[in-house]
């Protein structure tokens, strides 16, 4: 485990989290935000919806934070009291400790969360990133998932060279026109977002220092162990690996697994169509 910024430099920091402020801002419905300390270090959330409703927990994905949910939030929070977790080690409001994807510390780390915010049982989903993060904490502490959504997560297969490559090169080379053309990349809306939100999206490519740790790919073993009630969303389009082909892989293991391609979707499928797969979520986990 190691402890340090997310971030490439402090001011880099200081304009992402300015962004992140900006974007908290045209946060759709009314929002808390808490802070649990656990021995990662301290977890910033954002909390919306009634906390007479069962809660759904919300993890973004790699060099994100929990704004990425500002699509979804609106359609979730009138069904769900929601708490979109802002990851250790991303590029949010968190503490900058980055474990081992191959250990077992991010799933202790959201268990010390989820304790923090008195939360004994959840329905989780997560998004690429925070969707390798949930299915591991619910193989490793079923007691507290009671069902499971992931989008996209990149440890469902070995990821595409195509996409590696853009992704570094717009590390590598974080001008304006790299992240825009990466952004358009991974989404299927590229320009059709509004500039608000390319422009904060070209800030946290330029401001996140990449989580070199290696994601593994999920073991059979443990599709074998995920919740009896669990939903995977995929684009159809999606450049980190061949949709289809993992999806029928996986319905040949665990075939209790339900599983959606999305219609003209890359990879964020969250942002690509929020409407088709706020419908999805909630349909599955009412």
């Amino acid at each position: 485990m190691t402890t340090q910024t997310a971030y490439k430099s402090d001011k880099a920091r200081e304009k992402a989290l300015a962004s992140y402020e900006n974007s908290l801002a045209h946060w759709p419905v009314p929002y808390e935000n808490r802070l649990v300390t656990t021995r990662f270090g301290i977890t910033h959330i954002i909390v919306s919806g009634s906390n007479e409703s069962k809660p759904l927990v919300l993890l973004h994905g790699g060099g994100g934070n929990s704004t990425m949910w500002s699509y979804n939030i609106a359609s979730l929070s009138k069904y769900f009291q929601v708490f979109a977790i802002d990851i250790i080690g991303e590029a949010g409001k968190s503490s900058g400790t980055r474990p081992s994807f191959i250990t077992d510390e991010y799933s202790y780390w959201l268990k010390e969360v989820l304790d923090g915010l008195n939360v004994k049982t959840t329905a989780l989903c997560g998004a690429s990133l925070g969707g390798t993060i949930a299915h591991r904490f619910a193989v490793k502490f079923p007691k507290y998932v009671t069902s499971l959504v992931l989008l996209a997560p990149p440890s469902l297969a070995k990821m595409r060279f195509s996409f590696l490559f853009r992704a570094i090169l717009a590390n590598v080379i974080p001008t304006s026109l790299f992240a825009k053309s990466f952004l358009n990349f991974i989404s299927s809306r590229g320009p059709q977002f509004p500039e608000s939100a390319i422009k904060a999206f070209v800030i946290q490519v330029q401001a996140y220092k990449p989580n070199t740790n290696k994601i593994p790919i999920i073991t059979d073993h443990d599709y074998t162990q995920l919740p009896s009630k669990t939903l995977i969303l995929l684009g159809q389009n999606e450049v980190l690996y061949d949709s289809t082909k993992v999806a029928l892989g996986i319905q040949s293991i665990a075939p209790f697994i339900k599983i959606r391609i999305i219609p003209d979707a890359k990879h964020i499928i969250f942002a690509d169509q929020p409407a088709m797969v706020n419908e999805e979520i909630i349909q599955f986990l009412m």
